[in-house]
Parts: C-alpha cells; sequence; structure tokens
C-alpha cells in the first residue's frame, strides 16, 4: 500500500506558523543515561526547557496573530503558570497530518519529542459520522 499526500500550502503555513512561535529557543539533545544513573526522572523524559523568556514566546505568540488578522494574547500561561496554546483548524482540513508534520518540525528544529495531542470528541465523532 502506497499512500499519497497532497501538499497544501495552508498546511505547511500551519506547520511553520508553530514552529515559529518558538524563535529564539536552543534545540536540546537527548541525554545519555547509560552511565548516568543519578539523573531525575524528569531531566530524562521531558524536553528541553524554554530558553525563551515568557515575554519573548508572548511576542513571538503575539506576532504571528497579528500576522494572521487575530486578536492578540496578553498572556500564554495556562494552569500551573506553564504556557498553553490552542491550535484550531476545521474538520476535513488535515489536522492529523499537520500535527504530525508540526512535531516532526519541532523534533527537528528543537529536539523536542513530547507532545500532547488533544481533539475534542466531538470532532471526532463529526469525522466518523461523515465517513
Amino acid at each position: 500500500m502506497k499512500l499519497q499526500f497532497k501538499q497544501q500550502d495552508y498546511q505547511s503555513d500551519a506547520t511553520q506558523a508553530v514552529v515559529n512561535c518558538f524563535a529564539g529557543q536552543t534545540k536540546g539533545h537527548r541525554k545519555e543515561i547509560t552511565e548516568r544513573t543519578e539523573l531525575l526522572v524528569h531531566e530524562i523524559f521531558a524536553n528541553k526547557k524554554f530558553d525563551l523568556s515568557e515575554n519573548e514566546l508572548t511576542k513571538n505568540v503575539q506576532a504571528l496573530q497579528k500576522e494572521q488578522g487575530l486578536n492578540t494574547s496578553k498572556q500564554l500561561a495556562g494552569l500551573d503558570g506553564a504556557p498553553n496554546f490552542s491550535i484550531e483548524m476545521e474538520t476535513g482540513t488535515g489536522k492529523t497530518y499537520v500535527y504530525t508534520k508540526t512535531m516532526f518540525e519541532l523534533n527537528k528544529k528543537y529536539g523536542w519529542s513530547k507532545f500532547i495531542i488533544m481533539v475534542p470528541s466531538v470532532a471526532i465523532r463529526e469525522g466518523v459520522h461523515k465517513s
């Protein structure tokens, strides 16, 4: 079985927009754990912490929002003071492809390998209903 994807510009633009939100972040590298038993679990399994200040990250996101004609966010902090990002796309626009490509690009540019993807059950139900 051979999968063929038609590259859509808006999908590439969406991926690049997410990557650009973190402009200025340095690339993290996986820690070698074979001989370093004193490493804490969060050091082994977590992505590299942000080098960007909250202000720098907010400015990056606001620049993207202005470019897209969206209202700008005053702050990005969600629960526990961690940045909170919501990336929304219409049903049938290729979200699965976009978030998979975005994870690949974030890994390539910043070395991140841990991601949490949340999809509302309504979107899943709509997709199943249409198919």
